[in-house]
């Protein structure tokens, strides 16, 4: 999908409002806003279940996301600007939580590639 300067715009605008990509440098920022592809998840759909591979990262958008079984505790609930699946993605392991959308969500997704 081919963006307008002013829809990169706004994506990176929005990537420097969340606290991973805070302190990049505007030419890191626009290289991220280009590779950025958007997913829809629609209410009660999983963005990924416990035990997948983990080769993305995702940045909320809009919307909410429930993490099942967070370090003991069984749900967690995310909203615009966390970022999940990180760590999984740092350490190379297969995703430890179940991400399930509450209400419709949208998600940028990163390929893991990209760092």
């Amino acid at each position: 999908m081919k963006r307008t300067g002013i829809e990169k715009q706004a994506i990176q605008k929005f990537l420097k409002s969340v606290e991973l990509f805070k302190k990049l440098p505007s030419p890191v920022l626009a290289r991220i806003a280009n590779n950025i592809k958007e997913k829809l998840i629609r209410s009660h759909e999983a963005l990924y279940y416990k035990g997948e591979s983990s080769e993305n990262i995702y940045i909320i958008r809009y919307g909410e996301i429930l993490l099942e079984n967070v370090g003991g505790v069984s749900h967690v609930y995310i909203g615009s600007g966390q970022v999940l699946a990180e760590n999984s993605l740092i350490s190379a392991s297969n995703h430890s939580t179940s991400a399930i959308a509450v209400i419709d969500t949208l998600v940028y997704v990163l390929d893991g590639k990209l760092f």
